[in-house]
C-alpha cells in the first residue's frame, strides 16, 4: 500500500512564479542567451526586464527549457546551447 502524504497548503513560490508571469505578459522578448556549458537561459524583455531558467537535472542530450509563444510556436532552448523555434507539439527533429 503506498504512503500517504500530508495534505499541505500550496508552495508559495508557485504564487510569485504567477506574480513574475504576469508582469511579462504583453512585453517584447527582444533576446535569448543560453550561457554557455550551462543549461541556463536568460530571457530578456522591454523595460529591461530579464527572466533567467536554469535545468533541474544536468543532461546533455536534453531540452531544458520550453517556452510556448502566441499563434502555436514553442521556444526551445537545449540540448547544449542551442536554441530553436518550432510549432507546438513537434518533437525534436520534425521541423
Amino acid at each position: 500500500m503506498p504512503k500517504l502524504l500530508p495534505v499541505r497548503e500550496p508552495d508559495p513560490r508557485s504564487y510569485r512564479l504567477r506574480e513574475t508571469a504576469d508582469t511579462l505578459t504583453g512585453l517584447t522578448l527582444r533576446e535569448v542567451t543560453v550561457a554557455h556549458g550551462l543549461p541556463d537561459v536568460i530571457f530578456e524583455f522591454d523595460d529591461d526586464l530579464r527572466l533567467r531558467t536554469f535545468a533541474t537535472v544536468r543532461d546533455d542530450d536534453a531540452e531544458h527549457s520550453l517556452v510556448f509563444m502566441p499563434e502555436g510556436r514553442v521556444l526551445v532552448a537545449g540540448p547544449g546551447s542551442a536554441l530553436a523555434v518550432r510549432a507546438s507539439g513537434t518533437e525534436r527533429g520534425d521541423d
